[in-house]
């Protein structure tokens, strides 16, 4: 047997198996719903409501597993269609099946159904059986990914290669590596939010220096400020602050390596002059910063920030 039919060979018994366990674990309303089955992947889509946990994986695959290691021969036999289900055989909901002749695969003690593909001979020679995925494909109906032999110590390689590397970076054993970047992540956020805080203080000590910056166009007092490696949630948090401050209309930018924003923020006493959409649309139009948004605010973002952009919006305030 090549190598490729082999591995499909390997997938398709498992999905069997797969199917026996699901049964098991999560109960006897379980109806296949579709499944794919190729050389490096298995897939099964089935009718479940609730999510599947963690627990839950870990009971399907050790029921999978156990079976593999059991080296149960997979035995293939032909009968009725009426036998096969008087016998308690699976048929799949859809499919067409000729009464008088129909192919049970048996795998005893785990799994029977009536299924027409390659097998293995025993199922030993899956060798091991790993979920990858479980996601909702819509409402009601879950999937389920899995590998089996070779991508499956594939997968465990990696994995394993990937925890000790991060194992040595944090100088802790494989086992405690969760804990260790679950305190890292929080030592992140913590570190974060404290940066946040700084920045705002900054930005505030900042107001008075940039107010003094601004014009006068068209009467509307116009400020445009270019501040590197801010996000845009920074960029309308500096807006808001220059806004309470004092009444006007401003304009923020910002690039880093990864791309630009903008946002553009009127007072209420200039909202009625301004129609700040018809900016985000020029604004798209002559420099490519996608964005929108009302009367009050627009933001958005794109690849660079113009040089000529104060020019543009410059001229369209005037025009107001």
């Amino acid at each position: 047997v090549d190598c490729i039919r082999y591995a499909t060979m390997k997938n398709h018994t498992a999905t069997h198996l797969l199917q026996a366990a699901l049964l098991k674990v999560l109960g006897s309303n379980i109806k296949q719903a579709g499944s794919l089955v190729t050389p490096d992947y298995l897939r099964f889509d089935f009718n479940y409501a609730d999510n599947v946990s963690m627990t839950m994986m870990k009971e399907i695959e050790e029921i999978v597993n156990h079976a593999i290691w059991q080296d149960v021969p997979v035995i293939t036999k032909q009968t009725t269609l009426e036998d096969a289900k008087k016998h308690g055989v699976i048929a799949h909901f859809g499919e067409k099946y000729n009464p008088e002749n129909v192919r049970v695969v048996n795998i005893e003690g785990t799994s029977a159904e009536l299924c027409g593909g390659t097998h293995v001979k025993a199922t030993g020679q899956i060798g091991m059986f790993k979920i990858t995925e479980v996601t909702a494909v819509s409402a009601g109906m879950r999937r389920i990914v899995a590998v089996t032999g070779l991508k499956a110590l594939e997968l465990f390689q990696n994995s394993f290669k990937a925890v000790k590397g991060i194992g040595t970076l944090f100088k802790v054993q494989t086992d405690e590596v969760f804990q260790a970047v679950e305190h890292q992540i929080e030592q992140l956020k913590e570190c974060t939010k404290k940066n946040r805080q700084l920045k705002k203080e900054l930005f505030t000590c900042q107001l008075p220096n940039w107010l003094t910056q601004g014009k006068k166009v068209n009467d509307v007092p116009f400020l445009f400020l270019n501040i590197r490696d801010l996000a845009i949630d920074e960029l309308r948090e500096i807006a808001d602050l220059l806004a309470k401050k004092a009444d006007g209309f401003y304009v923020l930018v910002s690039s880093n390596d990864h791309g630009c924003a903008f946002v553009a923020t009127a007072s209420p006493s200039l909202q009625s002059k301004l129609n700040l959409p018809t900016l985000a649309k020029l604004i798209n139009e002559k420099h490519q910063l996608r964005g929108g948004g009302n009367k009050a605010s627009i933001q958005g973002g794109g690849t660079v920030i113009d040089p000529h952009i104060e020019e543009t919006i410059t001229q369209w305030l005037k025009n107001q």
